[in-house]
């Protein structure tokens, strides 16, 4: 992590050298709860959006100084044996980020964008929660019985 886990979060600001990549189009910056990571994509990657640590956990936070500025959102296209792959990666994505409208864009168009289909990339699709969308800050147990994720499974 870079900053205070928790209380500083992340401005993800779109890269202006790719400003005219479909999966940008209608992403503006992004406020992302969770924390700016410790990334190194591959050679080959676009990064589209830089990560920046602020002084708090507000929006309207500062960016804090002499913190590192860390990729958040990047493609890659490698060559595979059947052609060319399309790689879309995001360190943002935790529940409660995902209330920031720019974010759910990001990764539809970023979807979008992967199976071939920027063409159908567009400001008038929703990239609104279907049904209520109350997501818990991130942690291990926010579940108000203390339950965990495995506690409603059963394995055979």
């Amino acid at each position: 992590h870079h900053g205070h886990h928790a209380h500083e979060a992340t401005r993800g600001v779109p890269n202006a050298a790719h400003a005219n990549h479909p999966i940008l189009m209608g992403v503006d910056p992004i406020w992302a709860p969770s924390d700016v990571y410790t990334a190194h994509p591959p050679i080959d990657a676009e990064v589209l959006v830089d990560g920046h640590v602020l002084t708090g956990m507000n929006p309207s936070d500062p960016e804090k100084p002499d913190t590192p500025t860390m990729p958040v959102a990047w493609i890659r296209q490698p060559n595979a044996p059947t052609g060319t792959g399309r790689i879309f990666c995001s360190t943002m994505g935790a529940s409660i980020d995902l209330k920031d409208p720019s974010l759910r864009r990001l990764i539809v168009n970023g979807i979008y964008w992967c199976m071939g289909m920027e063409g159908d990339i567009s400001l008038t699709r929703s990239v609104d929660p279907v049904g209520r969308f109350n997501p818990s800050f991130f942690g291990f147990s926010h579940d108000p019985t203390g339950k965990f994720p495995a506690d409603y499974f059963t394995c055979l």
